[in-house]
């Protein structure tokens, strides 16, 4: 007589012992990188920014390449801030700067605001000094900063874009 031995059954899928490990694993793993995930995005944030004041910088250059001076607001600008920021990014917004409203807000600004249109955005972040219009090379000969980043918004103070394109933290 043959005897038969018991054919094993083949298990299929995880223990509950394995799946609690797999979670374990994988909340150590989020609780480490939340934390991160808040500097990286401080820390593009802070890109962005210095990337728009470039972008600026460079206007500014064609600008005064262009027209022999310094940008000059009306005084019929200086009335009110709102009138004043409406001067400069209407000014930079035509040909042949085509420079967005967004790009005179600090990217840490606009991610506290929540979601905001360009036709919203009524006020920059950057604050461009005012020249002695006189001379084209005024701007470069005062060697003071160009645009100033109203508030610390990254940490380590305001940024500030120099004539030579260079952009510090004060």
């Amino acid at each position: 007589m043959k005897t038969q031995t018991p054919r094993r059954m083949k298990k299929r899928g995880f223990t509950l012992l394995q799946l609690m490990l797999v979670m374990v694993i994988i909340a150590v793993l989020a609780s480490v990188m939340f934390p991160l995930t808040g500097a990286l995005r401080r820390r593009a944030e802070k890109a962005k920014c210095m990337s728009n004041l470039t972008t600026l910088g460079v206007a500014l250059n064609v600008y005064v390449q262009d027209n022999g001076k310094w940008p000059q607001v009306p005084s019929k600008a200086m009335e009110s801030q709102e009138d004043m920021w409406a001067w400069w990014m209407a000014t930079f917004e035509a040909k042949p700067y085509e420079i967005q409203r967004r790009t005179w807000v600090c990217p840490s600004v606009l991610a506290n605001l929540g979601e905001v249109k360009d036709k919203d955005i009524k006020l920059g972040s950057y604050a461009p000094c005012m020249f002695d219009a006189s001379s084209a090379n005024r701007p470069y000969e005062w060697r003071q900063p160009w645009l100033v980043e109203s508030g610390d918004h990254h940490g380590g103070g305001a940024l500030y874009l120099m004539p030579d394109g260079s952009i510090h933290q004060f």
